[in-house]
């Protein structure tokens, strides 16, 4: 056979060793740096047996290998950049001298993310680099809630612990859970686990039929409610009846608009009669576009309809979905002055997910993006109503945990 033998060392795989192995001494310092100095001296020498000659060719491929996937490594890392830093397998720097010398500092700005899972850009944070809820502070009286409608997953451990956990770092304090049944077993559990937590629980039902003078349904629910919370131990009440009845949901409301608005206005005067004549607190969800019409009070007297659920609730839980905090609070700004002036909380919500334009919702933004949104609101809020009887709340908890970053 002709060719040079598989036992030679060739001046190109001495050098590129001795190289190789002085980079990674810049990283990891003298236990490199040591076997670097040696690198050098490599010579192609037969010993008395095979067996010292096979491992050092097993070596020569292995070094080669790895040099090949550090060069490549390092030419994608250099051509990737975030906010001004350069980033490498694990190192980030603002200053292209610092980097580690086998790695490259070409700084070209139209290439793409770097495949490679270690790495991240500040556009693809890491899971420690999760964005949280960081403007609602301890003892600031503001209420952050979250609407829960898919109780089932209260029956499965690993998806409910995780929920808790998620909506704990995001300093939730409230929660509206939806659970039809509510059976007392369960619910005691979960009102106590919540509370573990820093979480209080109010109990969500509605239906836009509960308006209609025959509804068992509407019956139904505020004598269950009214049930449980007289037959359990004060640790595991409820907070309040938190009702999200959309009359505006039903399929006549264009045509019959003002004759269903004030069948709901009589609903609601007969609930709250019921539920806070009972010493409970009810809260209810509505649009934010209410203040525009009038209504006849049990009274006999013309109402702004606005008003006479001020008068009939312990919170108003706005349905205010915008994507910006100007839009948000410009959208409130008739139930934020009312509920001031009548002490009832204002509670500003927002949406996660909607198929009604890119304005009402921000599944286009992100969470960081909405934590911005929701921290100015939230920050104005506090202001204007004296550090109490304010709040924000996010719908719902399903899309808001899968919302992308």
């Amino acid at each position: 056979m002709t060719g040079r033998r598989d036992d030679r060392v060739t001046p190109f795989e001495r050098h590129a060793e001795a190289d190789f192995l002085r980079g990674l001494s810049v990283l990891t310092g003298r236990r490199f740096h040591e076997r670097a100095r040696g690198c050098g001296r490599l010579k192609a020498k037969r010993n008395d047996g095979d067996r010292e000659m096979s491992g050092k060719r097993e070596m020569r491929k292995i070094i080669l290998g790895v040099l090949c996937f550090a060069l490549f490594l390092g030419g994608c890392a250099g051509n990737s950049r975030s906010n001004g830093k350069k980033i490498t397998d694990g190192y980030a720097s603002s200053n292209p001298s610092e980097l580690p010398p086998l790695l490259s500092t070409n700084s070209s700005t139209d290439s793409p993310t770097p495949p490679f899972s270690g790495m991240t850009t500040a556009e693809s944070p890491s899971k420690e680099e999760i964005p949280t809820i960081a403007f609602k502070k301890e003892g600031d009286g503001g209420t952050l809630a979250v609407w829960w409608w898919d109780a089932r997953i209260l029956k499965r451990e690993k998806e409910k612990e995780a929920y808790l956990e998620f909506l704990k770092k995001n300093s939730v304090n409230t929660v509206y859970l939806c659970y039809p049944d509510f059976p007392q077993e369960e619910m005691v559990a979960f009102v106590r686990l919540a509370r573990q937590q820093g979480m209080s629980v109010c109990l969500l039902s509605g239906d836009s039929s509960f308006i209609n003078k025959d509804s068992a349904g509407a019956r139904e629910v505020v004598e269950k409610y009214l049930l449980y919370q007289q037959s359990v131990p004060q640790d595991a009440r409820f907070e309040a009846l938190h009702l999200d009845v959309e009359p505006h949901q039903r399929e006549d409301f264009n045509e019959n608009r003002q004759q269903i608005l004030q069948l709901y206005a009589e609903y609601v005067e007969e609930t709250a009669e019921i539920v806070r004549g009972a010493g409970e607190k009810l809260e209810w969800d509505i649009p934010f576009w209410f203040d525009d019409y009038r209504v006849i009070n049990s009274d006999g007297e013309e109402q702004d309809l606005l008003s006479l659920l001020c008068d009939n609730a312990d919170t108003l839980c706005l349905m205010s979905y915008r994507d910006t905090a100007q839009e948000i609070l410009a959208v409130s700004e008739k139930e934020i002055v009312l509920c001031a002036e009548t002490g009832c909380k204002v509670v500003c919500g927002v949406e996660t997910h909607s198929a009604e334009g890119d304005h009402v919702s921000f599944m286009e933004e992100g969470k960081g993006e909405m934590y911005v949104q929701m921290g100015e609101v939230y920050g104005e809020l506090c202001r204007r109503m004296g550090q109490k009887n304010f709040g924000m709340a996010v719908h719902y908890l399903d899309t808001w945990y899968a919302l992308k970053d």
